[in-house]
């Protein structure tokens, strides 16, 4: 895991998430550069109501950009949707883009599991590769049609 020029040691990045989910599988690699992603948050480490809220909100988008992550391998959705997020908006504009994001969460929520799960631990065997590490589609089997 090098360090990228310009960045932080800290700073998550695809690589990071990759060189986890090599060595721990794509589930614990998404948890641990989620809780990179919001404890370099720094600002919102003080003990009160609204910066636990901060928190919390915040490790759940880092959870899913995470997810994005796994299932695209690009980290320019989650740039994307982290600038959109960044935006100052009224609180219409608020409330709408909330609705998107959850309106999306849910459409995508059961294939973005599958991604993950497949990923995590699909049971291949490849060589040179560890086991659950597999992002390829499983093979048909070659049999002659019947008949």
């Amino acid at each position: 895991m090098g360090i990228r020029p310009g960045a932080s040691w800290w700073a998550p990045s695809d690589a990071h998430q990759r060189r986890l989910a090599e060595d721990w599988g794509d589930g614990p690699a998404i948890i641990g550069v989620a809780c990179l992603f919001t404890f370099a948050h720094s600002q919102y480490l003080i003990p009160n109501a609204y910066s636990v809220g901060m928190v919390v909100s915040l490790l759940m988008t880092a959870i899913g950009f995470g997810v994005v992550f796994a299932w695209t391998r690009s980290l320019i959705p989650s740039i994307v949707a982290h600038a959109i997020l960044n935006t100052p908006m009224t609180p219409a504009w608020q409330v709408a883009l909330l609705a998107v994001i959850v309106i999306g969460a849910l459409v995508t929520a059961r294939r973005g599991a599958s991604v993950v799960k497949h990923r995590a631990g699909c049971g291949c065997r490849h060589p040179g590769r560890r086991p659950g590490l597999c992002n390829l589609p499983k093979r048909r089997s070659r049999q002659p049609p019947p008949g």
